[in-house]
């Protein structure tokens, strides 16, 4: 069986928007799927057949997981193979299993593609858990042992709803140390971007030290360079700035490109309490490095002549001509912006 052509395009999107993609998917994932469907099946293809630009898919329940069925057994939806066709990967004899919606005299699929699964005996296994289990703590707990499941969907969803999963917080130890485990092994594995999405939100809920020392561990090696942005976002936007600052590693011999993606993470911060650590870094830098960290802290708040007095008249020039071409960026951003909007 083919997988459905949105698949391939989720998986090309997962190369270099793992973090927006995981939003995506967060509202799909096989528990949301399990709480919001009205009937999952498992069935059998019966016919594919294409009538006046419509595609119909007609199958036969095998078995029902959960729920029931009152309308005829068949799906519809525009023909053509597009990203957010369902069905143009199926064929006559696919054994999958189904989550469905009845409304308006019809079925529907209930997190279109995704609501749609190869069968086999580990998913359905899966869909059963997750099924069985109604109590938070009880589906936390089940969450957490699918972290480590060899199917792809099964893991990579269990992370994503452990994000979002009710009572979290009030977890058992055991299930939350599964998480922590979870997500010191998923940063190593190499497109895991994904899970780490949803296992370092997860974490935010868990123990936000260790997810603040993990974001740092991924802004500064250049081998997560795909999470750069994951990790600079959970530490500008989900931390405090005493969080973030106490969890930072020594961050005296960083090179040039690193010491200036931590400039700008600091920098964004826009809180003086971040200026010791700033100035740290101005003083163990060269080059490049050394006049963005001056620059940087005119962003948060420092004066051209504090700079003069601290570190030369220099270096505080270089730091205003680089304040002023960062500002003339953003007008000029801006402008492109507005004018866009306008037309």
């Amino acid at each position: 069986m083919q997988l459905p052509t949105v698949v391939g395009c989720l998986a090309l999107a997962t190369l270099v928007l793992a973090p927006s993609l995981a939003a995506q998917k967060e509202a799909s994932t096989l528990a949301v799927l399990t709480q919001k469907s009205d009937a999952v099946l498992v069935v059998r293809v019966q016919s594919l057949q294409t009538r006046d630009d419509v595609r119909y898919l007609s199958f036969k329940v095998m078995r029902s997981l959960a729920g029931r069925l009152t309308l005829p057994q068949v799906l519809s939806e525009p023909a053509g193979e597009y990203c957010g066709s369902a069905l143009a990967g199926l064929a006559r004899g696919n054994e999958i299993i189904l989550f469905l919606t009845q409304r308006g005299g019809r079925l529907h699929l209930r997190g279109g593609a995704r609501s749609i699964l190869p069968l086999s005996l580990m998913l359905e296994k899966a869909v059963r858990s997750l099924i069985s289990k109604k109590q938070d703590g009880e589906r936390i707990e089940v969450l957490s042992l699918q972290i480590d499941e060899t199917d792809k969907r099964i893991s990579e969803d269990a992370c994503l709803a452990l994000a979002i999963a009710r009572g979290l917080e009030q977890a058992d130890p055991v299930s939350k140390n599964r998480i922590r485990n979870a997500l010191a092994k998923s940063i190593e594995s190499p497109g895991a971007g994904v899970k780490v999405s949803g296992l370092l939100s997860a974490m935010l809920r868990v123990d936000r030290v260790v997810a603040a020392k993990t974001s740092w561990q991924l802004l500064l090696d250049k081998k997560h360079k795909a999470l750069h942005g994951l990790a600079e976002q959970t530490l500008s936007r989900s931390l405090s700035v005493t969080t973030m600052l106490k969890s930072a590693p020594p961050l005296r011999t960083l090179d040039d490109e690193t010491c200036r993606r931590v400039l700008n993470l600091l920098g964004n911060r826009k809180s003086k309490l971040a200026s010791p650590l700033v100035r740290s870094l101005l003083e163990n830098s060269k080059g490049q490095a050394r006049k963005f960290a001056a620059m940087t802290l005119l962003r948060l708040g420092s004066s051209r002549k504090d700079l003069e007095r601290s570190y030369g008249q220099e270096l505080a020039k270089d730091a205003a001509l680089l304040m002023e071409q960062r500002r003339a960026r953003r007008k000029s951003r801006f402008r492109a912006i507005f004018k866009r909007g306008a037309r």
